[in-house]
């Protein structure tokens, strides 16, 4: 049996901030990633764009910090900081700071040497 339509559109635009981190070259603004994907018609609420960065961190394709953070942070403070970004509203001051950046599998997706399972291919 196929995939539903709504799975593909999650693959899709989970595919879709792996470019936008992919062509940016450096870490970006969730916010900024979220504005660009809404221009890209592939529009949604903060905590679906969330949703989607849990998926992508657990699956080691993005990393999520703040930017004043000057180290990486550990799988478990990662988790809970995206729990704690996804509770904030969109307009508070600490989802501004928050950061994306693609890691080394989700380039590799990219340039289709690797699979993210729950990712459209490119």
């Amino acid at each position: 049996m196929g995939k539903s339509i709504e799975q593909l559109e999650r693959e899709e635009c989970r595919l879709r901030i792996l470019q936008i981190l992919y062509d940016a070259g450096n870490a970006l603004r969730a916010k900024t990633v979220r504005k660009i994907l809404d221009d890209l018609s592939c529009p949604m609420t903060w905590d679906t764009f969330m949703r989607h960065v849990e998926f992508l961190v657990s699956e080691l394709g993005i990393r999520a910090f703040p930017a004043s953070l000057a180290n990486d942070m550990n799988n478990v403070e990662q988790a809970k900081y995206i729990r704690m970004m996804k509770g904030a509203s969109f307009d508070s001051s600490e989802v501004s700071t928050m950061m994306l950046r693609i890691r080394s599998l989700g380039r590799s997706h990219i340039e289709d040497n690797a699979t993210i399972l729950g990712v459209a291919k490119p």
